[in-house]
């Protein structure tokens, strides 16, 4: 199955039979248009402005659960689960930018800060800024460590954890890697452009991303795409 958001008539999630291309089933949403869904065996999670954040049976489309803030419109950014938990961005309902909400019913547990989609090491969450990555102990909400790029610099990438090393991609155009236990700086690559992958709200160019594996790190940077071999993380 593949599952997907559009305008459709308001707002609509699809899922799609991969092998066939048939629509399995729609459902209606509050007006979003932009939210990757996550998905599990529990739900397919997707979240809209305000926020409006739904959970749907993969295999039917039936409602789990919707989380209804205090408006609706256009938009969203697409949610994260781990562990149980929903890390939803919006700034609607609280003074911070992020609600987290129990996956199973929609219930919220707490907020947080972070314009890009989070990452999680274990019991940390890694929240950035354009100026700031935090680590943050998700039991309890302390902060363990921060890490701010170069003067002049900001961060333009969720981050990816590989090898407990948390990489994250600049403006300038540098992949920065930070032990994920300590905060150190273990890893400063120059790609030879800038770096931009924001993951949402942006229509004009393909969405990108920082992504994994075979081995290598692989970085969108302006018109070129650059695979790095990852150091022995910590």
């Amino acid at each position: 199955m593949v599952y997907t958001g559009g305008a459709g008539s308001g707002g609509t999630v699809y899922a799609v039979e991969a092998s066939s291309g048939q629509t399995v089933w729609t459902a209606g949403v509050a007006n979003g248009n932009s939210s990757s869904p996550a998905v599990a065996s529990s739900g397919v999670y997707v979240s809209y402005v305000c926020p409006q954040t739904y959970s749907f049976n993969p295999l039917t489309g039936a409602q789990n659960w919707n989380f209804s803030g205090p408006c609706e419109g256009g938009g969203g950014d697409t949610p994260v689960l781990y562990n149980g938990s929903l890390y939803v961005r919006d700034s609607e309902i609280n003074s911070e930018n992020g609600v987290i909400l129990t996956a199973s019913n929609g219930t919220v547990t707490g907020y947080f800060n972070s314009e890009f989609a989070p990452a999680f090491l274990g019991s940390t969450a890694f929240y950035t800024e354009s100026a700031t990555l935090t680590a943050v102990d998700i039991s309890t909400g302390v902060t363990e460590w921060t890490a701010s790029p170069s003067a002049g610099d900001s961060y333009a990438s969720p981050p990816i954890v590989v090898n407990n090393v948390v990489y994250i991609g600049t403006v300038a155009g540098y992949l920065e890697g930070y032990n994920g236990i300590t905060g150190a700086n273990v890893s400063s690559v120059s790609v030879g452009a800038p770096i931009s992958a924001y993951e949402t709200d942006n229509y004009s160019s393909p969405l990108a991303g920082l992504g994994a594996g075979e081995g290598m790190i692989v970085v969108p940077a302006s018109n070129l795409v650059v695979a790095l071999a990852p150091p022995t993380g910590p």
